[in-house]
């Protein structure tokens, strides 16, 4: 069952679980503790089902986040960029920083940016 997608997975557990409750007595009448089996069978799917609603509540977390701090970044990354425009304008286009700050523009235009810094 190696090649089984998830949902596959949990279909076959529920099937299972299914079959094995519809056909308790048969199994008992042959030996096998259904009862028990079909309350473990019951259990494991509760947990898949409570694991993945999780899973799911992580992934939507994670978007959001994402989403928060590519906002974060674009608005740093703005106030950056008018910065240079307003230190250039009071340093004069000449002053050797200005160039530094106009270099800097330079690449930004190119998209290369500056080597990454962490935070």
């Amino acid at each position: 069952m190696a090649g089984l997608t998830y949902a596959q997975k949990f279909s076959v557990s529920e099937t299972v679980a299914e079959i094995l409750n519809q056909n308790k007595q048969k199994f008992v009448d042959a030996g096998l503790e259904a009862d028990n089996r079909y309350a473990k069978m019951q259990a494991k799917n509760k947990k898949v089902v409570e694991t993945d609603a999780a899973q799911e509540k992580i992934k939507s977390d994670l978007t959001e986040a994402t989403k928060i701090a590519v906002a974060a970044v674009d608005d740093g990354y703005g106030f950056a960029s008018s910065s240079i425009d307003a230190m250039v304008g009071v340093l004069g286009k000449n002053d050797p920083l200005a160039k530094r700050l106009r270099k800097i523009r330079e690449q930004m235009n190119k998209g290369g940016g500056l080597p990454p810094k962490t935070p």
